[in-house]
């Protein structure tokens, strides 16, 4: 019975710590709102300043 609560648990722990996101937009020059190819996107976490993750736009 213990060894399948902390499995039970265990697996909840281990879901919990996995997430999907997808951004999506449009980057755009300022001056006359054409799309920008080929811009440089980086995720950064707001609190720790660190990157997270970064992708180059198509």
């Amino acid at each position: 019975m213990k060894l399948r609560i902390h499995l039970f648990y265990g697996f909840i722990i281990l879901t919990s710590q996995i997430s999907f996101a997808q951004l999506t937009g449009k980057i755009i020059n300022i001056n006359d709102t054409t799309p920008l190819e080929y811009a440089t996107v980086a995720l950064y976490n707001q609190s720790s300043k660190k990157l997270i993750t970064g992708v180059i736009s198509n």
